[in-house]
């Protein structure tokens, strides 16, 4: 089956056009869901506890 130059430029239209809404959908979740996942990563690390340690000492 042979596709036309104006089809296969209407696929990568659409491939690239879904390409973009997923990157924007995942940058997007990113901006919301990051500075969760970072403030909870940055708790848990050994220098924030040892920080908390030592100011609850104080």
């Amino acid at each position: 089956m042979k596709l036309s130059p104006q089809t296969r430029q209407d696929i990568r239209d659409v491939v690239g056009l879904l390409l973009g809404t997923f990157s924007l959908v995942v940058v997007i979740c990113g901006i919301l869901v990051g500075p969760d996942i970072l403030a909870a990563i940055a708790a848990d690390h050994p220098i924030a506890m040892a920080t908390h340690a030592l100011l609850a000492v104080r």
